[in-house]
């Protein structure tokens, strides 16, 4: 059997099951701003352009959700065919540098010649579980980008609409905030035990150099998200108050 007879079922089941869950959650809706339907008002011009910029993002994050699992499939298959294949990816590592242990390296205007920390590295592997861990990595991002501008988007659609205090307003500051948690929190792990069984695949012949998995912690992300919970906390209280003082009225 060849492969184009297995890639083409294979395709179109891909793209009914990526059509069944549109439909599923609705894309329609999605696209109105989660049921908030879109009225000619005279609102401020930023919120417009605001709008028109996350229309822009949603699409493209939605194409690259759609497209990127299509892409994994085509450079696996095309790369690992052949014998020298290699592909370009960053992956999260700690570093240690001695200098005093590489030869014919000199160095000035340092008291300690150990250099180490953490950062996103880039490597020329031809490990194929690399590569898919990349690419599902790359996955998870942008459904979490995407779920989070479906949730901006129709907040500003509401707001364009002239409804500031809803509580369905509210849920969306929360469930943004949640989302950036939850992020901030799997990816540590996806650093240390995803790039760390990479890492330690790669070895020099000198010891001056290390690389090691590494385990960090995004607190500036986590403490976004919980503000957003607490601005969402905020705002339920204005719901509430305005809901008051309708009755009032």
């Amino acid at each position: 059997m060849s492969l184009a007879m297995i890639l083409i079922p294979a395709l179109l089941l891909y793209l009914a099951i990526v059509y069944r869950v549109l439909v599923h959650f609705k894309y329609k809706d999605i696209w109105r701003g989660n049921g908030v339907t879109v009225v000619t008002t005279n609102s401020n011009r930023l919120t417009s352009i605001v709008k028109r910029v996350l229309d822009i993002f949603l699409v493209f994050f939605l194409g690259m959700a759609i497209v990127w699992p299509l892409i994994i499939v085509v450079m696996a298959l095309s790369h690992h065919a052949q014998p020298t294949w290699g592909i370009d990816i960053s992956v999260f590592s700690g570093f240690k540098i001695d200098v005093d242990a590489l030869p014919g390296v000199e160095f000035t205007g340092l008291r300690n010649p150990e250099l180490s920390g953490k950062t996103a590295i880039n490597i020329d592997t031809s490990n194929l579980f690399a590569w898919y861990l990349f690419a599902l990595v790359g996955e998870i991002k942008t459904i979490a980008m995407l779920y989070a501008l479906v949730q901006m988007r129709a907040l500003v659609i509401s707001l364009k609409n002239g409804v500031s205090f809803a509580t369905e307003n509210v849920l969306r500051v929360k469930k943004i905030g949640i989302v950036v948690i939850i992020w901030n929190l799997v990816n540590p792990f996806l650093q240390y035990f995803g790039w760390g069984a990479i890492i330690k695949d790669i070895s020099f012949s000198n010891a001056g150099i290390q690389l090691y998995p590494a385990f960090q912690v995004n607190d500036i992300g986590i403490f976004i998200g919980l503000m957003m919970i607490v601005l969402s906390g905020v705002l339920q209280e204005a719901v509430d108050i305005s809901k008051e003082q309708e009755l009032t009225i």
